[in-house]
């Protein structure tokens, strides 16, 4: 039963290229027609299973594969969920390599319901790339394709922070700024607030 309401918890968040939400039921734990047809359609759109999602638990993989790689010369248009190209989450120095987790691009579409439309500020970073940032970790999730920046643009980082919670669940690193928020997905749970600093 728990689940089926994750699963719903997710399928409401997540609408597809014409504005429709994949569930828009009660999250009441049954799987009935509506949760079904909504996963159907997340399936037909991501290429993946929501239950996939869902069940991914402590290991950031999906079908045993921890990123997936593209091209921004040859795949920077393509789209990798209803509203987010390949192009948006790859590196600000124009490497044309560009590491996605699966979940970022769900995770985006997510955020988007309460944000607007918005860019990742970062996502990818080639490791030149990152050793040029100011105080970024020489062990950042950015260079392993499994974190974005997300700026706050018609939500606040807080309600951004609080949705950002039920997604990443009890594992991913999650971060709060006062320009908006970091969320990775990293097996372990780490959560941080640097508003102040």
């Amino acid at each position: 039963m728990e689940k089926v309401k994750k699963r719903q918890r997710l399928l409401s968040l997540l609408s597809d290229n014409q504005g429709r939400f994949y569930y828009t039921g009660a999250i009441d734990g049954k799987d009935g027609p509506m949760t079904k047809d909504g996963a159907r359609r997340f399936l037909e759109d991501y290429g993946f299973e929501v239950e996939t999602v869902v069940d991914l638990g402590d290991a950031p993989t999906i079908d045993g594969n921890a990123v997936m790689v593209f091209s921004l010369a040859a795949d920077g248009d393509k789209l990798v969920s209803p509203h987010f190209r390949v192009r948006e989450f790859a590196c600000n120095d124009g490497s044309d390599v560009v590491l996605i987790h699966p979940l970022l691009p769900v995770w985006a579409e997510a955020l988007r319901t309460i944000n607007g439309a918005f860019e990742p500020t970062s996502s990818y970073r080639t490791v030149s790339y990152n050793a040029s940032i100011k105080d970024a970790s020489p062990k950042s999730k950015h260079c392993h394709g499994i974190a974005m920046d997300v700026p706050a643009v018609k939500a606040t980082p807080e309600e951004l922070y609080d949705l950002a919670l039920t997604l990443v669940g009890e594992s991913g690193g999650l971060g709060i700024y006062p320009w908006g928020i970091h969320m990775d997905a990293r097996p372990d749970k780490s959560r941080w607030d640097y508003r102040k600093k």
